[in-house]
């Protein structure tokens, strides 16, 4: 029975190694957030993991995902650090702080105008969800759930909640059962 624990734990272990994508060599990657404080976006604050969201001000489906995404932040507070990245060429922290606002995002928002972030994790969409370790690698990234199955066709509800699922899995010691996840979105441009 021992032995077989061991295994199993070393199995886990060697999965997370193994599907994890490590950025822990890479330099951090500071932003600005809306009160123009430079804010390291990978670096957890007191939690084993960070959440970055990659939201558009313009992009409808991220616009819908806000009362989810406020839903996440609250209920994994305290044991996820989770940031929303703004990824607009054009936005200021003003604008952006209204945005935040009108549709009750939680903070803190990161703003990332020149896609260094982006760019550094790969995010392709608005919205997309990032989850790293502490150690900078990602555990996790793709859609929030399925409730989107493709452009212009939402479901009444989403089936699976594939961020959360993989949140709960992380914070448990397990490995997520989908490590990537295509998003449904807006293009980062």
């Amino acid at each position: 029975m021992r032995t077989r624990r061991s295994f199993a734990v070393l199995t886990l272990a060697l999965g997370l190694a193994c599907c994890a994508t490590d950025r822990s060599g890479e330099p951090s990657i500071e932003l600005r957030d809306l009160d123009g404080r430079l804010v390291d976006a990978a670096r957890p604050d007191a939690t084993q993991f960070v959440l970055l969201v990659f939201l558009g001000t313009g992009c409808p489906i991220a616009r819908a995902y806000s009362p989810e995404l406020a839903s996440i932040a609250a209920d994994y507070s305290g044991r996820v650090t989770t940031r929303l990245v703004f990824v607009d060429l054009d936005l200021d922290a003003d604008a952006a702080r209204r945005h935040a606002g009108e549709f009750r995002l939680p903070r803190p928002i990161l703003l990332d105008p020149d896609h260094r972030l982006v760019h550094a994790l790969g995010a392709t969409t608005t919205p997309e969800a990032v989850v790293l370790d502490r150690a900078g690698r990602v555990v996790y990234s793709g859609r929030i759930d399925d409730r989107f199955a493709e452009l212009g066709k939402p479901r009444r509800a989403a089936a699976r909640h594939d961020l959360r699922d993989a949140l709960d899995a992380l914070l448990a010691g397990r490995t997520p059962r989908a490590i990537r996840t295509e998003p449904i979105g807006c293009i980062i441009e």
